[in-house]
């Protein structure tokens, strides 16, 4: 019997043999849970404040000003290892939020202070998943990997439910401060407990330039068509799928449901929920899945369900396909991102993900489209051209890079 040959089945829990990981999955966890009761806080704050729908567009594009950094951010990652370089962002997620908190005492705090603050921790934020991902690639085998992100996943997608819920909750019932007091908590706890993760030795050449390193890393992915179908999918889904439950959501509770702050946490727990049922099903069966193939079924589902859902006016089906939609959504980027750091050198890891963070940037840009698009067009239209157009495009990168992420035989599938 081949002793390498990988098991026929893993258990949910067995990426928890991990030391590092038994410290990482609760530290990120914690993190996320802080970052998923903010922005939804801010959000609602800013479109408060100001009524404009452009505004809150704007605050939702300054959450990922650091994508055009996360290439670097990956040679960072390479160079001081991913573990001090997750401590030292979430640092400064904790000072960011105790500067809210502040600024809420003193009665300092305006639409325009959150959006610069905001936009800082923009800088940053983008890449924490790229960071958390690659150190899970470097502490857990490689037959655990999709497991293990699979779980990861999990940990996120409980922060949004519970995040969303007990976030809009609290500052309605206890006020801005007392819920900041809670936020700041979670970020230095999530903070410290990043500690415990494991630090793995750098094995980038450090001799060479960041900017050499960097176009490297982009290099590779263009030479590579497995890397660069899944970047291309990447950034159309963050261009036409992501706005719609990452950034739109506070326009679609108020102006299209006609509902207030609590509506939003149910519509934000909604989509969050469907990815928690997508992350569990891959935990338990994600070593069996081939991975290009699901990138692109999860990918064609989650447009039909967003379309579906920016057809309907009523707070219960647009729940439904939320629900619906959050499912296919990790049924596609799950599996793009163990395809990508399985394809990815030891070497390339960080950058080749920094690289892909670049994806990102299609979703402020998305946003930006889509404001100007509601204000003449109305949230059902715009909707529909933005997921009908998201679904063409995602046809023809599935078309045009088939023999590298759809044959049966392809490298994507062979994971």
């Amino acid at each position: 019997m081949n002793a390498s040959r990988k098991p026929d089945r893993i258990s949910a829990l067995a990426p928890f043999g991990v030391r590092s990981y038994r410290f990482q999955w609760p530290a990120d966890l914690l993190i996320s849970c802080a970052i998923e009761m903010e922005l939804p806080i801010l959000g609602w704050y800013i479109l408060v404040q100001t009524n404009s729908v452009f505004m809150l567009v704007l605050f939702g594009s300054a959450q990922y000003i650091g994508t055009l950094i996360s290439p670097l951010m990956g040679v960072v990652g390479d160079r001081m290892g991913c573990r001090n370089l997750l401590f030292a962002m979430r640092a400064c997620y904790t000072v960011l939020s105790v500067s809210i908190l502040l600024l809420s005492i003193f009665g300092l705090l305006d639409a325009y202070v959150v959006l610069a603050i905001s936009a800082l921790g923009g800088i940053l934020r983008p890449s924490d998943g790229m960071v958390r991902n690659t150190l899970i690639a470097q502490t857990v085998p490689h037959h655990h990997l999709m497991v293990a992100i699979g779980v990861s996943r999990i940990s996120q997608d409980i922060s949004r439910v519970m995040g969303a819920l007990i976030g809009t909750g609290l500052v309605t019932w206890a006020g801005m401060e007392r819920t900041y007091e809670l936020i700041s908590a979670l970020y230095l706890f999530g903070m410290v407990m990043t500690l415990g993760a494991k630090q793995i030795k750098t094995v980038a050449k450090i001799t060479r330039s960041p900017f050499r390193d960097t176009v490297d890393g982009l290099m590779h992915v263009w030479n590579n068509p497995t890397l660069l179908a899944a970047f291309w999918i990447a950034f159309i889904v963050n261009l036409t799928a992501y706005p719609f439950t990452l950034g739109l959501l506070p326009h679609v509770t108020r102006d299209v449901y006609g509902i207030g702050q609590e509506g939003l946490g149910f519509l934000v727990a909604s989509f969050s929920f469907g990815g928690f049922l997508g992350s569990i099903a891959l935990s338990f069966s994600g070593h069996l899945v081939k991975a290009g193939r699901a990138m692109i079924f999860g990918g064609i589902g989650w447009y039909v369900l967003l379309l579906l859902f920016g057809q309907t006016d009523h707070l219960s089906s647009g729940m439904l396909f939320l629900v619906l939609a959050g499912f296919a959504q990790n049924i596609c980027t799950i599996p793009m991102f163990v395809m990508m750091l399985k394809v990815a050198p030891e070497e390339f890891r960080g950058r080749v993900m920094g690289v892909r963070m670049l994806a990102i940037y299609g979703l402020p840009l998305g946003l930006m489209l889509a404001g100007p698009l509601i204000e003449r067009l109305g949230f059902l239209l715009t909707n529909l051209v933005m997921t009908a157009t998201g679904l063409v495009i995602l046809a023809l990168v599935s078309m045009i890079w088939r023999r590298h992420v759809w044959d049966h035989g392809a490298e994507a599938n062979q994971l």
